[in-house]
């Protein structure tokens, strides 16, 4: 999910496993839409035998500039299943502009036991310029890898042969086809940088890649630096990267700690951490049960409404019956309380740090947050995209939840 940067409109895209398609939502104005909620306009971006896993979708604003006039545009990335290909998809909107879209392929395998374009994270960058993330492993030589594609124009591309991306891989590893998954790419708007979080599946950490390069800290692809910031136990799956927006802003990432069953947060500090690499500060959540492969249960965001940048996350957790809840965390002292309920007490703190609670409630019947996408207003509020299954009739939805101002009716005396 994404917000506009103007209209403040949302747009998420999404899979129809129903119909084996890439879909994406958008919101229009009240009751001119097509979807179940008719806020909402829903349409098929390219359907096949299985296309639309795994997507990522980013949105920019372009200002005229002549001959273009002032138009929307949308990209999303996403895996095409049959063919076991990253693929990308397009479209230009506007009051002169029909969103007709074009679908690129972008990497590519004729092995059949090689896959590219899973977990793919997509980030328009300062030039409008789409870039993606994503994961590749070879079956035959049990290697893994995580990879990052520029658009770089029609036909000019090295991915594959008259491809328009160019590719290349960040850092692989041997023995394992989990290394590079759950890629999650992020800007650092200060330095200009694409910055890549992943799981590295030979350590069984959360790792972190930028392409400035830092003498011994290489990635296998000595153009880039990768560093492991956290690795007590198994932990990086999930991650949720936030990088820096500007000189005051710091790295975070959200992620899943599945030694402990538990959510974890790591922040940026400098010196003297508590992580593996002591640039950084680690500590639990909340405990959430044991996560499966099949969802994306973990989704970071930023608060900065109020002078300081909070962190927010949404989450499923499973009770313990084995339903999920929905649910979000967010410091206490953003609320204007002196201390959290759940989590870690940081380093430096006194006091449990974060605030937990449940958004949409879970039950026999009823899976909620399988995949989860947040975002947070310049007013505080979040907004989360996630799935709701309904279990008696193998029904999943595309849900919406959105956090509102509270208001209070005055009360009168007579």
């Amino acid at each position: 999910m994404v917000r506009h940067p103007k209209t403040g409109k949302f747009y998420i895209s999404y899979y129809d496993s129903v119909n084996t398609a890439l879909k994406m939502a958008q919101e229009v104005a009240p009751g001119t839409g097509n979807c179940r909620d008719e806020n909402w306009m829903c349409e098929t971006v390219q359907s096949g035998d299985s296309v639309g896993k795994y997507s990522s979708i980013d949105v920019v604003y372009i200002e005229s500039s002549n001959p273009i006039l002032n138009h929307t545009k949308i990209g999303v990335s996403f895996y095409d299943a049959t063919k076991q290909r990253l693929r990308y998809a397009t479209c230009d909107s506007g009051p002169m502009y029909d969103c007709v879209w074009q679908v690129y392929n972008v990497d590519d395998s004729s092995n059949e036991q090689v896959s590219v374009g899973q977990y793919s994270s997509l980030k328009f960058d300062s030039e409008n310029i789409p870039h993606i993330a994503y994961q590749s492993y070879n079956i035959p030589l049990l290697a893994s890898s995580v990879k990052f594609a520029s658009y770089v124009g029609e036909g000019t591309g090295n991915c594959i042969d008259g491809g328009s991306f160019d590719c290349e891989t960040i850092d692989s590893a041997s023995d394992t086809l989990g290394h590079g998954s759950y890629a999650s790419l992020d800007y650092n708007l200060y330095s200009g940088d694409p910055i890549v979080a992943f799981y590295n599946a030979e350590d069984d950490a959360l790792e972190m890649a930028s392409p400035t390069v830092f003498p011994g800290n290489e990635c296998s692809n000595a153009d880039w630096t990768c560093r492991i910031i956290d690795d007590d136990g198994n932990v990086g799956k999930y991650v949720s990267l936030h990088a820096p927006k500007n000189g005051y802003d710091t790295y975070r990432f959200a992620y899943y700690d599945a030694t402990n069953s538990k959510i974890k947060y790591a922040i940026y500090v400098g010196t003297d951490g508590n992580c593996t690499n002591p640039a950084f500060d680690c500590y639990a959540v909340d405990a959430v049960g044991s996560y499966t492969a099949n969802m994306n249960p973990i989704s970071l965001a930023m608060d900065t409404s109020q002078g300081d940048d909070y962190p927010v996350i949404a989450y499923s957790q499973f009770a313990p019956e084995g339903w999920t809840h929905l649910k979000i965390a967010r410091p206490a002292v953003s609320y204007g309380n002196d201390w959290g309920n759940c989590g870690d007490v940081p380093p430096g703190y006194l006091f449990q740090y974060w605030q937990c609670s449940i958004v949409a409630l879970g039950g026999p019947h009823m899976h909620e947050g399988y995949y989860v996408s947040l975002d947070v207003n310049s007013a505080g509020l979040a907004a989360i995209a996630y799935s709701e299954e309904y279990v008696d009739y193998s029904e999943n939805s595309l849900m919406l939840a959105r956090q509102q101002f509270e208001m209070y009716l005055p009360l009168i005396q007579r």
